[in-house]
Order: structure tokens, then sequence, then C-alpha cells
């Protein structure tokens, strides 16, 4: 699809950002590092991310975009961080009955739609139905829009370094138009805690798919793919995406934030993406002209929390330089290689898991698990080598200083020894000399 205006490639669907109001009990995990007010801060921080990322985004001006909140109290919330984005919102969608003039929804921005619940919490138990009923009524406005695109992708708003080639893809993939022979698939980026963060439906999809998954889980993306393919809806993964839940998880996104740019300045930053669950592209053409998305609002916070300094013009992450001058580079690399190979074996592990729940799935899910596992295998035996070469060298070094200081010692001995003798020598000739001394007084009082 192109924009009437510029003949820019366009695409249209629906994106639905799943958010919890920020608030003192919306990251309570964080609480212990940030406290209460500092992780409500980073959670809205993280919200305007996404919000503005995928509203600068010129490839999705004719995506339909909605916010879909809890609790339905938060809506002055919502609005005033819309407000303070300057993003229009001139409509509070909240009835599925709601007769939608097109050209009105064409000229919005945002839409925000409270979620079927009116409990203040996103609980687990009731994530499913919450979901299903945004995607029916996302999909009644594609209806009312006439859009040539139905497909629907979900967001969460803990991961603000969102993937936008993913975002792309998986409304490509998720619509059954580019193909009338092939109904098109859903997309999944799991998680790295088990969930996902993405995840895109095609129309012909019941809406049904979330029943029987297994929420706040750590095989819950798992279990969304085994609901999919159980319908025969097929399937295509994307990379790994990262939520921010735990305190752990806030100090990784500072690393991530701070090493593709640690220069303090106005320069674009962009992604980087060097995790071994890599995106593919599935026969989608790549759109050259996708802006890439760095996630400001949350650096900014994290710098106000004083999770990041400045310093001497670098961003320096604080958790990271405790300890920093008791410990030489080579120890520091191995250090980091270790946790290089942690990572790599419980991605590992947590993807043999995820293997043994879709084996009765459909093949294609399979595939792609067992690629991935091959990868994963491969990244950990080359962590694993280039750790093994590191103590190879730290070891060599060390042998070598032990060597040097040993032969330093043997001379200082060797030296003193030879020292002791000359001054051994010295006394015997100052004996003798008082001695000779002595007695030439000796005779000279004789002869007086």
């Amino acid at each position: 699809m192109q924009s009437e205006d510029n003949n820019t490639m366009c695409v249209g669907g629906a994106i639905v950002v799943f958010a919890k109001c920020p608030g003192p009990n919306s990251k309570t995990r964080l609480a212990p590092l940030l406290g209460a007010e500092g992780a409500s801060s980073l959670a809205q921080a993280m919200l305007s991310d996404i919000l503005t990322s995928l509203s600068n985004q010129s490839i999705l001006k004719n995506t339909l975009k909605v916010l879909c909140y809890a609790p339905k109290s938060g809506e002055a919330q919502m609005i005033s961080i819309l407000q303070s984005l300057n993003l229009p919102y001139p409509m509070i969608y909240d009835d599925i009955d709601v007769n939608i003039d097109k050209e009105q929804l064409n000229d919005i921005s945002w839409i925000l739609m409270p979620m079927k619940s009116t409990s203040a919490d996103l609980t687990s138990s009731s994530l499913g139905d919450k979901l299903e009923d945004a995607l029916v009524r996302t999909r009644e406005l594609l209806d009312t829009r006439e859009d040539s695109n139905q497909s629907v992708l979900f967001l969460g708003m803990d991961s603000p370094e969102l993937p936008m080639e993913e975002i792309i893809q998986g409304l490509q993939i998720a619509s059954s138009t580019s193909d009338e022979n092939k109904p098109g698939k859903a997309h999944i980026c799991p998680a790295n805690d088990g969930g996902y963060g993405l995840l895109s439906i095609p129309y012909h999809a019941p809406s049904k798919i979330f029943k029987g998954v297994r929420w706040s889980h750590p095989l819950t993306a798992v279990s969304q793919m085994k609901a999919l393919t159980d319908i025969d809806v097929g399937l295509t993964l994307g990379k790994l995406m990262f939520d921010i839940d735990e305190p752990n998880d806030v100090k990784e996104l500072a690393r991530r934030l701070v090493a593709p740019n640690n220069v303090a300045s106005n320069m674009i930053e962009e992604e980087t993406d060097d995790d071994v669950l890599t995106s593919c592209t599935h026969g989608i053409d790549l759109i050259d002209d996708i802006q890439q998305s760095f996630p400001h609002h949350t650096k900014k916070q994290l710098i106000d929390l004083d999770i990041i300094e400045v310093h001497e013009g670098k961003y320096i992450v604080k958790v990271d330089n405790i300890g920093d001058n008791d410990i030489d580079e080579s120890t520091k690399d191995i250090a980091n290689l270790k946790d290089q190979l942690r990572q790599a074996e419980h991605r590992a592990t947590v993807l043999s898991d995820r293997l043994k729940i879709v084996k009765e799935s459909g093949s294609t899910v399979i595939q792609s698990l067992n690629e991935e596992l091959e990868e994963v295998a491969e990244h950990s035996a080359k962590v694993e080598a280039a750790m093994i070469k590191e103590l190879s060298l730290l070891d060599s070094k060390r042998r070598a200083e032990r060597s040097d200081y040993q032969k330093r010692i043997n001379e200082w001995i060797s030296l003193a020894n030879n020292q002791k003798e000359d001054i051994d020598e010295y006394e015997r000739k100052i004996r003798s000399l008082l001695s000779t001394v002595l007695m030439m007084g000796d005779d000279a009082g004789s002869d007086v």
C-alpha cells in the first residue's frame, strides 16, 4: 500500500498497545531498585517511547493505532500522556457497537480503548479474555475503515526497544492480501522471560486463540504458539525481545542503551541486535525507509534515576563501575564471556523446553526452534572457546609475570650476597688497619 501524498510505502492493519496506567502499583518489582515513584516514572517513559516511535514511523501512517489500557479510571492519565507527546486523540472508543465515521477514523492518531475489565490490575487469570475482547473490537474498527490489511498486531508496554522491522513484517505476514491462495500467518517475538512482546494475528484466525495460554509463565510464548498451531494458524518466529520487569532487567537495559553510542552527543542513536534469536524476512520484502527507533524517554529517565550517568562525555552505567579499579582488563573480559555463556546456556534451556511442548504442533514451529537451538549451540561454543583462549592467555601472562618476579628476586638475593661479602672484606681490612695503627703506637711509646 502506498500513501497518496508522497507515494511512500505504507502498511495497514492495526497495532494495539496493551498498557497498564503508570502508577505506584504498575511496576512493583522494580521498586527495590527505583522506588515506587521511580518505577512508575520509568513505566511512563517506556510507554512514551513506544507511542512516539510508532507515531513517527511514516510507513505506519495508514496503520490504525489503539492504546488499550487498564484500569478504565485511568482515562485522564492516558489522555495526559498523549497530550504531553503532542499526539492527537480525538476519540475515546469504549463501546463495541459505536458507529464511527470512516473519514474521522482515518484522520486520528490514536484510539483510547479501555480494557474489558474494570480491574486495576492486569491479572494473568483474565489477560486472555482482555486480549480476546480487544481483538474483536479492533477488528470491528478495521471493518469500519474497510482496510485491505485486516491484521492486528499486539505490543506490550514493557519493551521500549521496538524492533520496527518485526512490526512491519508482522503486519505484512499476517495480511492475507499478499497471496490469495495462502492465508496470512501469525508472527510472534518471544521475550527473554518466556512470554512474548509482539504477536500479529491474521484476519482468519478466530478470537479464541488466547484460550488455554499459560499466562505469567516461563512457557507463555510456547503455549501461545501451540494454541495457534492447534487451530491450523500458520506461525513464524521473530527475534527475541526484552521485557523490563525485574531490577536486573533495568540494569541490562541501561547497558544496551549506552552501548550503541557511548558519546554524550545529539547524534542519532540506533538499535543494535546481536542476539542469537535473529529476525528473518519470511519472504517479506524489506523496506528501506524504516526509521529505526531509540527509546530516548527511557534513557533520559534512567539518567534521572541515577542508573546511567554522563562522565567525561561518556554515558556510563553506574552499577558497572563498582570494583572496576580492582579488576584488570583480562579479568573483566573473562567475566563478560562467562556472562555470555550463562545467557546462551539459559536460552538453550528455554528453547529446549519450548520444543518439548510444541512437538505436536506444526512442523514449521519445530523446524524454527531447531534452527534456533543450533544457533544457540554454535554461539555457546564460540563463547566457550573464546573464554578458554582468554583464560589460557591470562594463565600464560601470570606465569610470565611470576617467572619475571622470581628472576628479579634471585638477582636481588645474589646482589645482597655479593654486597655482604664486600662488606665483610671491608671489615677485615679495617680491622687489619686498626691493628697496624695500634702496633705502631705501642712501638713509638717504647722508644720514648
